[in-house]
């Protein structure tokens, strides 16, 4: 099948037992509601012209401006009244999208999780995170920009530039004297990155003789040199 023939809305609503979610544009406006959304809020996201209404004018405690304006992702609890006038109290996480260069281009995702009360809630919240610890763990990165401790001007400056770097595709050249923390700085951009959830692999280039560099890092085809092997890598 075609991934560009899937319409959007079948993958968003994959998600519709998980949470409900929303997207903005940059700048705070609704683009997109999921159906757990209008089910939960009463509202009917065409009928009742939620498209293009800021989210503020809906969750007045939201912190969707903040989290734009602050170009990063923020998370606590909000209190919801729905269309018939119920309060409910949830867990938001604002969520900015950005594209290669760093830059917002579709506001953000909101996911919203409910429960009957705030214990469920940070029931939920608790095993999340200890989810994401545990893949963090095993995907290698063992440091977080948290653990760069600092309030100088060159501390923030490094930790500034680390937040540009994570969010690029580019390759990025850290160097230092021995001791200055280079690797805590890699473990740093990787665990903000987009790869934060895949590997993170180091690899000792001063022990790989240069005639293999190749194909130690992209792989080569079976027989390719002496004593390769005939499986390729």
């Amino acid at each position: 099948m075609d991934h560009k023939n899937l319409d959007s809305n079948i993958i968003f609503n994959v998600f519709n037992d998980m949470c409900c979610f929303v997207i903005t544009d940059e700048i705070g406006r609704y683009l997109y509601a999921n159906r757990a959304w209008t089910q939960t809020m009463g509202i009917d996201f065409e009928d009742d012209n939620i498209h293009g209404r800021f989210v503020n004018e809906i969750i007045k405690d939201t912190k969707i401006g903040q989290a734009l304006k602050e170009d990063r992702t923020i998370s606590g609890y909000s209190t919801i009244t729905t269309c018939g006038g119920k309060e409910k109290r949830a867990f938001s996480i604002y969520n900015p999208i950005h594209d290669l260069s760093g830059k917002i281009i579709a506001g953000a995702i909101i996911a919203i999780i409910t429960g009957e009360n705030e214990n469920d809630v940070d029931k939920l919240i608790g095993e999340l995170n200890f989810y994401k610890q545990e893949l963090s763990k095993l995907s290698g990165a063992k440091y977080h920009i948290d653990n760069i401790i600092g309030a100088s001007a060159a501390i923030k400056r490094l930790q500034e530039e680390i937040r540009r770097a994570s969010k690029s595709n580019s390759t990025v050249l850290i160097f230092g004297e021995t001791g200055s923390g280079k690797e805590l700085v890699a473990h740093s951009i990787h665990a903000l990155s987009s790869r934060r959830n895949k590997s993170f692999i180091k690899v000792n280039c001063a022990n790989i003789p240069h005639e293999l560099m190749e194909s130690e890092f992209f792989g080569y085809e079976g027989g390719a040199f002496t004593s390769a092997d005939k499986r390729g890598k």
